[in-house]
């Protein structure tokens, strides 16, 4: 029997007049799509007491737990692109119950069928968090908007869609100025008055 947790019609209408914020990139798949080996490793973990938290900004801001992911990794895999955006978004959706009391529709299928895969995955289990909590997660939230911009404005960023996966990336690159002193090298190696 599945669980229902509560979606957008659920809430009272007054409450859908708040903006919900910006889900996870532009695209969401909705998806729960992992390799065996990155699912028998989360299918693993157990909610510890004792768990740190720790705030992340990139590739999208969240707050998540030590316990949600396996020990010595990053909280959002890089070596398996799919759990890499299967887990975003379940960090995203998890951010908008904290916000909103609800798991936004996109997110629905994707949050039923890994509740499914991974029923013990600890964050699963901490779904009512402290205002403290909350307050970490949308600084986060704020802090990678406010990446994102900076990185724009010292170089390029580049948001595209992988059509065989249907998954969003982004990438940026930074354009490297010379200094005044880098300048003022080329000028005297120019003029012969530095020979290196």
């Amino acid at each position: 029997m599945r669980e229902e947790f509560p979606r957008a019609a659920a809430l009272e209408p007054a409450r859908l007049v708040r903006q919900p914020r910006p889900v996870y990139h532009a695209a969401v798949s909705g998806e729960f799509r992992m390799a065996e080996a990155t699912l028998a490793a989360y299918r693993q973990l157990r909610l510890r007491e004792n768990a740190r938290l720790r705030v992340v900004i990139v590739p999208i801001g969240f707050v998540c737990w030590d316990d949600e992911y396996p020990a010595g990794k990053p909280p959002i895999p890089s070596g398996d692109p799919a759990a890499y955006d299967t887990l975003a978004e379940l960090y995203a959706a998890r951010g908008h119950y904290w916000e909103m009391g609800m798991i936004p529709d996109q997110f629905q299928e994707l949050w039923h069928t890994a509740h499914e895969q991974m029923p013990n995955w600890p964050g699963f289990q901490r779904l009512y968090v402290d205002d403290e909590t909350k307050r970490l997660a949308e600084y986060a939230r704020k802090d990678e908007a406010g990446f994102w911009e900076a990185a724009a404005s010292l170089g390029e960023v580049e948001e595209f869609i992988d059509p065989d996966i249907g998954m969003t990336r982004a990438s940026a690159w930074i354009k490297l100025r010379p200094t005044l002193g880098d300048r003022l090298r080329r000028w005297c190696r120019r003029l012969g008055l530095l020979r290196l």
